[in-house]
């Protein structure tokens, strides 16, 4: 489900779906690539299962909303989802690995790439109905109003 309509900077009401999920797999999947990393001591592996990477986000508060920004420079408008599941605000998407034009060899990986998912629980104080979320310049801002109740 999308979330953008509109312009380049569009601004619309956000998809909304109930369901539940199991991230036992994806943890387990992950403290194995942990530990993968710790014994080649972070060379030549970087171990990331689907699900894994997790954008870099901040989570503001203001007297009327609550405002996260999330990092996702390289990763196109149409590749993001965000959703809300039982008072878990849900993000997720996919980011192309950025690679040269030609055949190379690799020295060092560190951008993240892939799917992503990061969830967000939310106060149930948000008016679900009126979250509106944007994307600019490689940011997503998704602003939660406050109930006025």
């Amino acid at each position: 489900m999308g979330f953008f309509e509109g312009g380049k900077q569009g601004v619309s009401k956000m998809a909304i779906a109930v369901q539940s999920h199991d991230d036992n797999l994806t943890d387990h999947i992950k403290h194995l690539g942990e530990a993968m990393q710790r014994a080649t001591h972070g060379r030549f592996f970087r171990f990331s299962p689907p699900d894994a990477w997790q954008p870099a986000t901040n989570l503001y508060e203001t007297a009327d909303r609550y405002v996260v920004c999330m990092d996702l420079a390289g990763v196109s408008r149409e590749e993001i989802d965000v959703e809300v599941r039982q008072e878990v605000l849900v993000i997720r998407g996919r980011r192309e690995s950025p690679r040269p034009q030609s055949s190379s060899k690799v020295h060092l990986m560190e951008i993240d790439h892939g799917k992503f998912r990061r969830t967000i629980t939310i106060p149930s104080s948000v008016e679900v109905d009126n979250i509106r979320a944007r994307y600019v310049d490689g940011y997503l801002w998704v602003e939660l109003p406050k109930s006025s109740e």
